[in-house]
């Protein structure tokens, strides 16, 4: 095995979390951590110098000092350079407050569902939301150690489709009240599509066979995430205690993997997201490692912590509800790093940047700037060759509520999207 040896007179936590997230694709390569400038200064190979010091033989990355006062808001651009031994910004620090979503930590204006907005994010003041700049970066950091020792760190882009289940069927098996109420509300609003819609043989949100096979013939990777709660004002599919949401479930989960969509108010309520885990695990008799939060409410540290203290290894909620691209500045999937405990944990975040709503509501419906607005985010990842993540809703078909030809369009995506 290899070693990278890594020099900081202030070797912390931090430091280690953001390297480690760096060379997590060097294969066959250790990495070694020095605090004493003698020893590291001895050694031969790759070595990496994060300090003020000149270390001849090694590449440099100056501390701004963000580590000593994290109050600081890290400068950095799109592009990092290396000129004069040195790079143009500190590459360590701006990693870290994007991964680590320090930002997020701050008191800041939220939506009307208690969400972290874009509008607020550095990424988007500086123009950089629609890039995966930590991506850049590290393919830059990869190309120097290239250069300066041969050592090669190989990425490969990779595709990978969720799809959030929050209503299993429009009508199907939905109770009588329910369905009456519906019924009524079609009725005085003159949807009369919908009501002949009810008459259906296949219910419009029952698209489960259409999207495995297709997945199947593109040899796509899918995966389901059951909103899986009682009914509410913003969860409304079946009980989970229904046949047919746990009979579906169980068939689903014999070739694809099941997430939980913990429910609305879950994201700030531990025993919540317990119970709906407990319920999904119960039904498909597999343990549940993996999570999207419903309506994407997330409220990082505490949802987050949540999570952890529930058993979910991975989290599927990193991203805006209203804007493609790139919320923690990278398309790869990294640790989540507690700033109040001051540790990396074993939470794995995989980002997304594209969702159908998202699409529909930005290009105005018009599912031609939406595959255009898709092929540009597409291409950034392929650049880099990062992940591609994409979300979409089984009911994101359904022509009466809009979304006529929809599935051209998911199709046309994921066609672009392949590797």
């Amino acid at each position: 095995m290899n070693q990278i040896n890594i020099y900081s007179p202030l070797l912390n936590n931090k430091i280690k979390y953001v390297f480690d997230f760096i060379f997590e694709p060097a294969e066959d390569y250790i990495l070694i951590y020095h605090d004493d400038l003698k020893i590291f200064s001895g050694l031969s190979g790759l070595k990496i110098n994060y300090s003020k010091d000149i270390i001849p033989g090694s590449i440099t990355i100056s501390p701004s000092g963000y580590f000593e006062n994290e109050i600081l808001i890290p400068n950095f651009t799109k592009e990092i350079e290396y000129v004069d031994n040195d790079f143009s910004f500190d590459l360590v620090a701006a990693i870290f407050y994007l991964l680590s979503r320090a930002e997020e930590y701050n008191p800041v204006q939220l939506d009307e569902h208690g969400r972290y907005t874009h509008t607020e994010s550095i990424l988007y003041k500086r123009d950089l939301l629609a890039l995966p700049v930590v991506d850049i970066w590290c393919n830059t950091f990869y190309e120097l150690v290239q250069q300066y020792t041969g050592v090669k760190i190989l990425t490969k882009y990779t595709l990978h489709s969720t799809i959030d289940v929050d209503h299993i069927y429009a009508f199907k098996s939905k109770s009588k009240h329910i369905s009456a109420a519906s019924q009524l509300k079609d009725i005085v609003t003159l949807n009369t599509k919908r009501l002949q819609d009810r008459k259906l043989d296949r219910d419009p949100f029952d698209t489960y066979d259409y999207l495995t096979e297709l997945h199947r013939r593109k040899q796509i990777p899918l995966m389901f995430f059951f909103l899986t709660s009682e009914r509410g004002e913003y969860d409304r599919s079946l009980s989970p205690d229904h046949s047919d949401f746990i009979q579906l479930v169980q068939e689903l989960s014999a070739d694809h993997p099941i997430g939980l969509h913990p429910s609305y108010h879950s994201y700030l309520d531990y025993s919540k997201i317990l119970s709906e885990k407990t319920k999904l695990t119960s039904i498909i008799e597999k343990q549940i490692e993996s999570s999207r939060q419903h309506y994407l409410r997330l409220s990082i540290p505490d949802t987050y912590k949540h999570l952890i203290k529930c058993g979910i290894t991975k989290d599927y909620s990193m991203g805006y509800s209203n804007q493609l691209g790139f919320r923690a500045g990278t398309s790869r999937s990294f640790y989540w790093y507690d700033i109040q405990s001051d540790q990396q944990t074993d939470l794995q975040v995989f980002p997304f940047q594209i969702m159908d709503v998202t699409l529909r509501r930005l290009s105005n419906n018009d599912r031609n700037i939406a595959l255009q607005m898709s092929e540009k985010v597409i291409v950034n990842i392929k650049a880099v060759n990062g992940t591609t993540r994409i979300i979409w809703h089984n009911s994101s078909f359904y022509d009466t509520e809009g979304w006529g030809d929809w599935d051209k369009t998911y199709e046309a995506i994921l066609e672009y999207a392949m590797p």
